[in-house]
């Protein structure tokens, strides 16, 4: 009886070993977190954009003229900040032409498939 008790916390402890080992190599954390600020960041970025495209428009300029602007001055401004080179640029123009339909697509005449197409390109 002695003898098949330390057999057996023998056999746990190196099971509770192997398992130590084999499973702290991996990183088991969920980057919720970075997902979070990730998402954050991309709203920013949709918000700022179709602010100032929307104003652009608002102030005469063409659609393309307005994106263009409204791109390299967003450009300016977010190529500093932390995480943005782990955004999904796709994720970004997603955001973004929804941002605008929403803010200024009523006035422009935009439907939100045919904004996301032209935005797209």
């Amino acid at each position: 009886m002695i003898r098949f008790r330390n057999r057996f916390f023998s056999v746990f402890f190196i099971i509770i070993f192997v398992f130590f080992v084999v499973f702290s190599s991996f990183d088991l954390e969920v980057n919720a977190l970075s997902v979070k600020q990730n998402d954050e960041l991309i709203e920013r970025i949709a918000k700022d954009f179709s602010k100032k495209f929307c104003n652009g428009v608002g102030f005469g300029l063409s659609q393309e003229s307005a994106v263009n602007f409204a791109m390299k001055e967003n450009m300016a401004i977010f190529k500093n900040k932390k995480g943005i080179e782990n955004i999904d640029a796709n994720s970004i123009a997603e955001k973004v032409s929804i941002t605008v339909v929403d803010k200024c697509g009523y006035q422009l005449n935009l439907s939100e498939d045919d904004w996301g197409e032209t935005f797209a390109k």
